[in-house]
């Protein structure tokens, strides 16, 4: 595996301008003992200060993954993308978002996939020292193959959350509602609750 970062931001736990750049890379053989297949996540985020106030921040993250050789066309389950929950799209059930499957139980169950698209938009006020206001939209979706990726697919969740300055980053409670339900969504809103920005 090999990692690319390039990160112009000015404080990587609650930033207020700068650039993130991110790429991930992974290789692995049959020959090494594992599944043959390659895979990529890309990620940028821009974060610009609008006022002493307020900050604007602007993300988009990409995965594609493919096997090769006499391997599956899927990854195995622990390597595959999954998206939903905390870190977008927002308004989701964690890693319930893309394909699923039918269980003996009758309940669907997400599945994972080889691509993923996600985006995201977050306007931050701080409303004081230690509280902070947002209001964020978020898309995104996962894709059993690269192949099938189609931004037409992409899912989109809106919402509004608070966040609280700790020495280790936001404490950030965020609500998220899903702008195009589908027949199978667990609800139309989600609470979510955890430390760090989404993006």
């Amino acid at each position: 595996s090999a990692s690319l970062i390039f990160d112009t931001r000015d404080d990587p736990l609650e930033p207020r301008r700068g650039f993130f750049l991110g790429a991930d890379v992974q290789l692995s053989l049959d020959a090494l003992g594992g599944v043959s297949y390659v895979k990529g996540f890309f990620q940028a985020a821009g974060v610009r200060r609008l006022r002493s106030d307020l900050v604007f921040v602007l993300s988009g993250r990409l995965g594609l993954a493919s096997t090769f050789g006499e391997e599956a066309p899927l990854l195995p389950l622990p390597e595959r993308f999954f998206a939903g929950g905390d870190y977008g799209p927002r308004g989701f059930p964690f890693d319930s978002l893309g394909p699923k499957v039918l269980g003996t139980d009758g309940k669907l169950y997400p599945t994972g996939g080889n691509a993923i698209a996600l985006g995201g938009a977050e306007l931050r006020y701080n409303l004081t020292r230690a509280f902070q206001l947002a209001g964020f939209v978020d898309n995104g979706n996962v894709f059993l193959e690269p192949r099938d990726l189609a931004l037409s697919r992409l899912r989109w969740t809106t919402g509004v959350g608070v966040r609280y300055r700790t020495p280790i980053g936001p404490v950030r409670l965020d609500w998220g509602y899903i702008l195009d339900p589908e027949p199978g969504d667990e609800g139309r809103s989600r609470f979510h609750l955890t430390i760090g920005h989404a993006f």
